[in-house]
């Protein structure tokens, strides 16, 4: 039967006017694509395709009105059925049967609202799927609800539709599709029948000793009863299949927000019942985010003095930095391996790392030597647990917490950055002082106070996180002992006992998983690509200005680590701040051009730094680096966005999945910015004023170069960005 069909079959006659119009939709595609035909018709088409989505939004916003409404009539029914309250015994049976007939039109209500949900979430699948054979779906809108859409037996298939409806709608629909309310009330009506039947049975009992003693208004009690009871079956029945059906269409359609994209999550939030996470885990998660920065952004303003004071060029400060890079790209994947089976030794293991590292750095100071410097950062690389945190979010926290969590991710990240910086202006004053083998000094300080912060961090996550994965397993039993307790049926056995439920799959046709069919190389994967190449760009060019900043402004300008520091800070601070603008902004643009833009920008910043080696010119080189670091960090945000609408399904889940893909796209580009510099400066030199100038000059041409590249690439792919 086709759906259209089947939904006029299933429609509540007197809700008949509050379903998606399927009909209505299906003849708007039919118009679009005779358009699509007429190239004459061009603003036409557009116009008619903007037509059929505000149809769809209208009808959409109203199904989510009357759902609320109608579920509104059921939770005041709920209460007003005491359906918590204990079951009298020996009841008159007249009260028995008032009750049951309440509750099995309770039972219907709640049968006819879920049928309700997995109808209408399905006419919207379905109509998106059929147009999407004929003409490419709707963009993203800036400032407005995207939906998501999948296939029920295609794990590759994914769709993004672009819509007219406030991002505050999301709630609503995440609240429709999980439809918590009616499961918890089907389950309570279930409950409640089941213990008036077993009141029943023991009242049948009695009321049929009396029947045999001769009375008729009590056999017709038994009767009445008894009819009740052969009712409930069917009932306890169509409520099952009816909650099957909706969790079953209900989890194919997904509302993406801005928040999450920015924080690299891109999986459908975990159901409640798997949401395990709570307030002490999500701050410590945070917290262990802004320390490795700080740990790892401490050393950049004092670098190239640490360099001179063991004997070595500042120009390897870039080789010195990229150690916990190249550690970083193997740690992610082994920390992404380790989360599968357990959450709380991931990132104790990644804090105790950080610490060792941190006294080795302290003592390759007072030993002079490179190869333990090196040493110490590449072991901090090994330490980078990010991408734990980032899975914590992505697999335990709640919908409705999601949104706030990711944002406190990337502020505890980004204040992290600023921190680390800040400690060599806060120690600028810090007087020098030997102990034995070891100084103390506004270097070492701050590794100190690294330190120090390291071992009270692994005492609190000893002492406060609870592992989700064992939460959930404890869940688990306690679910699989109570379906034990509930494997003996709540109606005696008969002859014609109901088969058990089994959920009839949606057939499949064949051109459509033919043409959702993963590729590698497909519109979709380019448009990932363009992407990803952004973020590794981003971080390359900002890491590789960071490291250089020491150099320029110590050897040019006479700078000491303390004021290389504040700037330093400042831009972590502006950080910030920067990310809610990307928010507010991306309502107003969209994503591609949001992208293109930053990347404009920090080609500009990148151009004006290639004058970094004059000092003649420094509002060049300040202004330059302002816009080159304002640049990428909008550029993250906005490419981040745009991953998420443009990511194939296949790379959402798994192993290699986006969260590791940007993961590693990220740390690879901070390790190429790293080398890229040392290699510049040990070609270039970086001792007199005339070898700054040309190695401000190649190494900010190089920068400048491929983000020019990576912008002609974009421009190839400029209209596959938009799906």
């Amino acid at each position: 039967m086709r759906f259209g069909a089947k939904l006029r079959e299933e429609a509540r006659p007197e809700w008949t006017s509050q379903y998606i119009d399927y009909d209505l939709l299906k003849r708007k595609i039919h118009e679009l694509v005779a358009l699509s035909e007429d190239p004459k018709a061009e603003e036409v088409f557009k116009a008619k395709r903007h037509v059929f989505q505000g149809i769809l939004d209208v009808h959409l916003e109203k199904v989510l009105k009357f759902y609320k409404e109608q579920l509104a009539k059921v939770r005041q029914r709920l209460a007003d059925a005491s359906i918590e309250a204990p079951v009298e015994a020996r009841r008159p049976s007249g009260d028995l049967d008032a009750e049951l007939d309440n509750l099995s039109d309770l039972a219907g209500k709640v049968t006819h609202l879920l049928s309700y949900v997995s109808l209408n979430l399905t006419a919207v699948r379905k109509i998106l799927k059929k147009m999407a054979k004929h003409i490419r779906p709707e963009a993203p809108t800036p400032g407005y609800l995207s939906l998501d859409i999948r296939h029920p037996h295609n794990p590759g298939y994914r769709l993004v539709q672009g819509t007219f409806l406030p991002t505050t709608v999301a709630a609503d629909l995440d609240a429709m599709a999980a439809h918590d309310e009616l499961n918890e009330a089907a389950k309570a009506i279930r409950e409640r029948m089941s213990a008036l039947k077993a009141q029943d049975t023991e009242a049948s009992t009695s009321l049929g000793e009396a029947g045999r003693r001769g009375s008729l208004r009590r056999s017709q009690s038994i009767s009445a009863a008894e009819r009740h009871m052969a009712n409930f079956r069917h009932i306890v029945k169509e409520l099952e299949e009816a909650e099957a059906q909706a969790k079953r269409n209900a989890s194919l359609v997904h509302a993406i927000t801005y928040q999450e994209a920015i924080a690299g999550i891109f999986k459908p939030a975990p159901p409640d019942e798997q949401a395990t996470s709570d307030l002490a885990g999500l701050t410590l998660n945070c917290v262990v985010a802004g320390l490795y920065m700080a740990s790892y952004m401490m050393m950049i303003p004092t670098a190239a003095e640490f360099c001179r004071h063991i004997g070595v060029s500042p120009g390897l400060v870039g080789m010195i930095a990229g150690a916990s890079d190249f550690a970083s790209m193997f740690a992610t994947p082994a920390y992404s391996i380790w989360t599968n089976y357990n959450f709380k030794y991931p990132i104790l293991a990644g804090a105790l790392t950080c610490l060792i590292s941190n006294v080795m750095y302290l003592l390759s100071y007072d030993a002079r030597s490179l190869s333990l410097l090196i040493a110490s950062r590449f072991i901090m690389g090994f330490g980078s647990s990010r991408t734990v945190s980032r899975r914590y979010i992505a697999d335990f926290v709640s919908k409705k917490n999601r949104m706030r969590a990711s944002t406190a991710f990337v502020c505890a990240s980004a204040t992290g950055m600023a921190l680390g910086p800040l400690l060599a202006l806060l120690l600028a004053r810090a007087p020098s002082v030997k102990a034995g083998p070891l100084t103390f000094n506004r270097i070492t300080l701050a590794a100190w106070i690294m330190v120090v912060s390291w071992l009270a961090f692994t005492v609190a996550w000893l002492a406060l996180f609870k592992d989700p994965l064992k939460e959930q397993r404890r869940r688990h039993r306690l679910l699989v002992a109570a379906e034990s307790d509930l494997e003996q049926p709540l109606l005696p056995q008969s002859p014609t006992a109901v088969e058990p439920i089994k959920e009839v799959p949606e057939a499949a046709a064949p051109e459509e998983l033919g043409q959702s069919a993963f590729s590698w190389w497909d519109a979709s994967m380019q448009a990932t690509l363009a992407a990803v190449l952004c973020l590794w760009a981003l971080k390359l060019v900002q890491q590789g200005y960071v490291d250089g900043l020491p150099i320029f402004t110590g050897l040019i300008y006479g700078w000491s680590g303390s004021e290389t520091g504040l700037l330093l800070a400042v831009l972590g601070i502006a950080s910030i701040p920067l990310s809610f603008l990307v928010g507010y902004m991306s309502p107003h643009i969209s994503d591609r051009s949001l992208t293109a833009a930053a990347l404009l920008a920090t080609l500009l910043g990148a151009a004006l730094c290639t004058r970094a080696g004059n000092a003649h010119d420094p509002a060049a080189y300040f202004g330059g680096g302002a816009i080159l670091y304002m640049g990428s960090l909008i550029l993250e945000g906005a490419s981040m966005c745009l991953l998420s609408k443009v990511l194939p399904l296949k790379l959402t889940r798994g192993f290699f999945n986006a969260g590791l893909l940007t993961t590693e796209a990220g740390t690879l580009g901070r390790f190429s910015g790293n080398i890229v510099m040392s290699v510049v400066a040990r070609l270039t030199g970086v001792d007199s004023n005339q070898e700054l100038l040309r190695f401000g000059l190649t190494l900010y041409g190089i920068f400048s170069a491929l983000l020019l590249l990576i912008g002609f690439y974009m421009l190839a792919v400029w209209r596959k960005l938009t799906t």
